[in-house]
């Protein structure tokens, strides 16, 4: 997807239904800082240079990276270096805005962007999606609803937070973003999910307290947010117990359920942002619905989400999020096509597809050997497969992950067939609509 300015012409024609138009706001240049670039994948640059962004590297990188049209190297760990040098910058050029490279180097590149008057998250936002503890200490304050949660150091103050909260509870770090929670279910569970949680703290550097929170039953949900100016829209939603690895599945709400209504989720959602005082930038907020109808926060990630989120809001809705970001850190307003949502409820989870053309009303996941890769780059396979996406263009743990596309279900699994007659690609679905 392109990113467009919008200009003055009256003779200009309306974007295309999912595209993203920027209305540039006095910026009158694509020169984009990348905070943290030695983390930065090389999916990441690629897509902020294809959306026109001229790429300036903060932080050291062992390899070249093309995309980059300078390189300022100064080491992150001093802010006030980092502030300082990348002001020099700006005052030989002007820099529209500034972005992380991860969610590591979001409070860093707010920092900066505050420092020179650019539009950021904001300090607190991006802080408080990074430490579990300070998140729930500011929603707490907001009458936002949580789960139950306390903070421990080790496992005697664990067992006397289970002994509070009751069981079941998740387990892990409070701060970053080393590994998923361990559930714990029985008491005999807690020592060797304190002792886990425990090893990704100490190998990840990040501090010394575990979170340890209820388990509420309920459908979880990934709300994928994008604010400008404090004004949050609802991109997409993504049903968290979808996973290429799993057995879970995207669903239609049942028209009776209460969040049939986008509106719904948007004002949970944007509670949850306004507390954090999240001023532009893209976001995800975790929610549990429990059977009763009640609704939790159960996380809020700044910064973009990842790969797996990105590649369905793009087959989903045509939506670039990380063109996005970059438009909203150099203070510009995308104008995003509406959340499908009708009175009827019939609001669609991703990955249902609603869109046109190379966007199909349905899609499977699968899985597959990384050595029997279709290598897309020929025009002969990609021209041939253009409903094939890979997710990984490097497999991990021995499996590669992508997506086939098609009008229905029916469409989807005929073109997996196709894989394994015409490709002689083996594969083990992971989860389909």
């Amino acid at each position: 997807m392109t990113l467009a300015l919008h200009t003055e012409d009256p003779d200009a024609q309306p974007p295309a239904k999912g595209e993203l138009v920027a209305q540039a706001s006095g910026v009158g240049t694509r020169d984009l800082v990348v905070v943290g670039v030695g983390e930065a994948g090389p999916r990441l640059l690629d897509r902020l240079s294809a959306a026109g962004w001229r790429l300036i590297g903060v932080g050291g990188r062992t390899d070249p990276a093309p995309q980059l049209a300078e390189q300022l190297d100064v080491p992150l760990w001093s802010p006030e270096l980092v502030i300082r040098t990348v002001r020099a910058r700006a005052d030989r050029a002007p820099i529209a805005g500034i972005v992380g490279a991860t969610g590591e180097h979001l409070a860093l590149a707010a920092q900066v962007a505050d420092a020179l008057g650019l539009h950021s998250a904001g300090v607190l936002a991006a802080t408080a999606s990074r430490d579990a503890g300070v998140l729930r200490s500011v929603l707490g304050v907001a009458n936002v609803p949580l789960p139950a949660w306390r903070l421990v150091r080790d496992e005697l103050e664990a067992v006397a937070a289970v002994s509070a909260l009751g069981l079941p509870v998740l387990v892990r770090p409070a701060r970053g973003e080393a590994g998923g929670p361990n559930r714990v279910g029985q008491p005999v569970d807690l020592a060797p999910a304190v002792a886990a949680a425990s090893a990704l703290r100490s190998q990840a550097d990040q501090g010394p307290d575990l979170l340890i929170e209820q388990d509420v039953p309920g459908r979880r949900l990934g709300v994928v947010c994008a604010t400008s100016d404090g004004r949050t829209t609802v991109v997409a939603v993504r049903d968290l117990a979808f996973d290429p690895l799993g057995s879970g599945r995207g669903e239609v709400v049942d028209p009776g359920s209460p969040l049939s209504s986008a509106g719904y989720l948007s004002r949970t959602a944007s509670a949850a942002l306004t507390a954090l005082r999240l001023r532009d930038g893209i976001s995800q907020v975790d929610l549990i619905l429990d059977p009763g109808g009640s609704v939790y926060v159960s996380d809020v990630r700044c910064g973009l989400p990842d790969e797996l989120t990105l590649m369905l809001v793009r087959l989903a809705y045509g939506i670039d999020l990380t063109a996005v970001a970059a438009a909203l850190a150099a203070g510009l307003t995308p104008a995003l096509p509406p959340h499908p949502d009708g009175p009827n409820g019939a609001f669609r989870w991703m990955p249902a597809i609603p869109g046109e053309d190379q966007r199909a009303a349905a899609l499977a996941y699968f899985t597959l050997d990384p050595h029997q890769l279709p290598d897309t780059r020929h025009d002969s396979i990609r021209a041939a497969t253009p409903w094939l996406h890979l997710l990984d263009a490097e497999a991990s743990q021995g499996a590669a992950r992508a997506v086939v596309t098609g009008a229905n279900a029916r469409q989807c699994h005929a073109r997996l067939r196709r894989l394994r007659t015409d490709l002689v690609v083996s594969y083990r679905l992971g989860g389909r609509l």
